[in-house]
């Protein structure tokens, strides 16, 4: 009897691997081709993100910032001075192309190839953080809600910096979870640095991650299950994650320092160069393009078209911000968001207490974690369209996509277990929405494409 119901398990496993294995080949395939239908420009300012993997192609170094032959005309100033990791693996993936064909569509789609690997590397992360996350359907419903939300799956499609921000947000909560586990053993150590480096290498929207890693290694670490604090286990510890964090991005910053006379980021010398070169209404001096500049008050922003557009492009808009996802659909996704937020109100007492009876509550760091995380990019966003420069764009707040979709499963959950008592038609529901929502994604595409 216990040698049958071993082997019921054993198949049940194999089966859900082969799920999740077909689930991510088909990711990756539905990227890779959508990669392959779009000319250059589909997505938001790919043709000047574009020139960056094309350089570093045709030249086989790193460019300056400021290089007159990838600076832009309008803007001044070039994405070179940001973190240009993705780009760097995209004009490989040229060169590796260019023994085969090198037509310019075909390097295009190989720089792209980047974004769609990224885009399947997150997935494959939020499947193996579900699974300690949740129960039942419930880890499907996470991995679908972050997976097939359309205008998550674009950023798969082309050339840009959005698409390793996810992954490494997904692989970063991934490791927090494991180093929980196992008490922040080496390993754990080693590989949150090693993406906490990638992170840093990604997108500067994505920053919020490193805090909120320092937020909830340190919360869970300082304290063992005999309620004392152990500083020199957490500066041991600290000192391994720190290390290989900065083996994968320190470099970059020090090259930084070297060339752009001792500017660690990058972004002082690009709003000189933009202040230089740009088009008057675009210099950082002027400010003509924030909102600021603009008219807008901090209160009309959230309430006016602003806060609308973010909101509504959040769930789905293609090409140069032209190509909108049905009204239904983005109605359908706020619905679950708004019923997310409902379940999580209803138990936050529950989820964001860190200590009980004297003793700090890992789950709850946890959940304070992917609280700051969700929020940041949702605060920088606001901060940069109102001080810097007027965007009214959801894909800014993507790096907070996989925080924000826990939050919406924990609150549907909550919701389902009081209302749905059988757990069997809790999974069917669960089963109902993934696959909505998967249809809605591939209707969308046929529809627009």
């Amino acid at each position: 009897m216990q040698l049958q119901v071993k082997n019921m398990l054993s198949n049940r496993s194999r089966i859900y691997v082969l799920c999740e294995l077909v689930f991510l080949a088909g990711i990756f395939v539905f990227c890779a081709y959508w990669a392959h239908l779009l000319p250059l420009d589909a997505g938001p300012d790919e043709k000047m993100r574009y020139d960056i993997p094309m350089y570093i192609y045709e030249h086989g170094r790193l460019p300056h910032g400021g290089d007159p032959s990838i600076r832009n005309p309008i803007w001044g100033t070039s994405y070179a001075f940001l973190p240009i990791l993705s780009y760097i693996i995209s004009a490989l993936f040229m060169k590796i192309m260019s023994i085969f064909s090198t037509d310019p569509q075909h390097l295009l789609w190989a720089a792209r190839l980047v974004s769609a690997c990224f885009t399947t590397g997150a997935v494959f992360f939020v499947f193996r953080a579900g699974k300690k996350l949740f129960d039942g359907y419930s880890k499907w419903f996470f991995v679908c809600l972050v997976a097939v939300l359309p205008e998550a799956l674009f950023m798969g499609v082309y050339v840009n910096n959005d698409a390793m921000a996810i992954c490494c947000g997904a692989a970063i909560i991934y490791y927090w979870i494991i180093g929980m586990e196992r008490n922040w053993d080496i390993p754990s150590c080693v590989l949150l640095g090693l993406w906490l480096g990638l992170c840093a290498m990604s997108y500067l929207n994505a920053y919020g991650f490193l805090l909120c890693s320092i937020f909830v290694f340190t919360l869970s670490c300082l304290t063992d299950s005999k309620k004392q604090i152990d500083w020199k286990y957490w500066l041991k510890r600290g000192l391994v994650v720190a290390a290989f964090g900065l083996l994968i991005c320190g470099w970059w910053f020090v090259r930084n320092y070297m060339i752009y006379d001792g500017d660690w980021l990058g972004l002082a010398t690009s709003n000189d160069f933009a202040d230089r070169y740009a088009q008057e209404q675009f210099r950082p001096s002027t400010a003509l393009s924030s909102g600021r500049a603009q008219g807008y008050t901090i209160l009309s922003m959230l309430t006016g078209h602003w806060m609308f557009d973010v909101l509504r492009s959040f769930v789905g808009v293609f090409g140069q911000f032209q190509y909108w996802v049905d009204s239904w659909i983005i109605v359908l996704y706020y619905i679950l968001f708004t019923a997310g937020l409902i379940g999580c109100l209803m138990q936050a007492g529950k989820m964001f207490r860190i200590r009980k009876d004297g003793e700090i509550q890992k789950k709850a760091v946890f959940n304070w974690g992917m609280l700051i995380a969700a929020l940041t990019p949702v605060i920088l966003n606001f901060y940069h369209s109102y001080w810097v420069d007027y965007q009214p764009q959801g894909r800014y707040m993507l790096p907070g996509l996989v925080p924000m979709m826990y939050f919406t499963v924990c609150g549907i959950t909550y919701l389902a277990e009081r209302f749905i008592p059988k757990m069997k038609y809790r999974n069917i529901l669960s089963a109902i929405l993934c696959s909505a929502l998967v249809l809605i994604t591939i209707k969308e595409f046929f529809r627009i494409y």
